[in-house]
């Protein structure tokens, strides 16, 4: 069963997820005017923000620095060559020289380094409770698992999804068109077998999760540890697909 190596809380979500969900990238429009000698002119253009979430920004990838430390060492050096010629156009060209050289040396040779952190950051779960970040220990070399922290389970679910799949905190008395919606999108994440990761390729709404399995469409597979779209639900789905106006 999962839970934090710091509190043993069993809230815990992979980082990777909870910075992905945090993230929200917006593009806007903007319009200007101006005036000339040929009139007045409208001008628009793009701009895009990133706005995250605190959680978001603890749970961030690695950045790899490499690039950039060899972009400004080969700069330096280049320049360091051009004045070493006491001619200005010699500097000039000496520092593009090494600026691409640097960049280009940084591309080829990859960073050992941020390879590292990145297949750690890969391993790292976060607490919802406490902020704690752990690390699940690596797979073994024959397997493409994905171990939890403290189980060492492939793909374990978080308990407070299974929690909501056997004892609905939510119930529904009558399904509502987000039901369906939802439904339908979880239908679509379903494996052959009927299982689904609530987790990937984003984590479903746990209210969402818990009027479901009220509605006896989703229910939790203790033999398989998975949790599985029902006979029902798969029916359901297949039944609001079919009246679905085209998009």
């Amino acid at each position: 069963m999962l839970h934090c190596q710091q509190c043993g809380s069993r809230a815990i979500r992979k980082s990777s997820a909870v910075y992905e969900q945090g993230t929200a990238v917006k593009t806007s429009q903007r319009r200007g005017t101006s005036y000339g000698r040929s009139g007045l002119r409208v001008s628009s253009g793009n701009t895009t923000s990133t706005r995250t979430t605190g959680a978001a920004a603890h749970n961030a990838p690695p950045e790899d620095m490499k690039p950039v430390f060899s972009l400004v060492a080969g700069a330096i050096i280049g320049s360091l060559l051009g004045l070493a010629s006491s001619n200005v156009m010699a500097c000039f060209l000496f520092t593009i020289i090494g600026c691409f050289g640097g960049l280009f040396l940084a591309l080829m040779s990859g960073s050992d380094s941020h390879k590292a952190a990145m297949a750690l950051y890969r391993r790292q779960w976060y607490c919802t409770r406490c902020g704690a970040i752990s690390h699940a220990p690596e797979a073994d070399s024959d397997s493409d698992a994905a171990l939890s922290p403290s189980t060492n389970r492939v793909n374990a679910i978080p308990q407070e999804y299974v929690e909501r799949l056997i004892s609905p905190i939510q119930r529904a008395r009558s399904e509502t068109d987000r039901d369906l919606v939802g439904l339908r999108t979880i239908a679509a994440r379903t494996a052959p077998d009927g299982t689904f990761d609530p987790l990937l390729p984003y984590s479903l709404d746990l209210g969402l999760v818990s009027r479901l399995a009220s509605l006896g469409y989703l229910a939790w597979d203790s033999t398989a540890q998975r949790c599985r779209l029902t006979d029902r639900g798969s029916a359901r789905a297949a039944e609001a697909a079919a009246v679905a106006p085209p998009a």
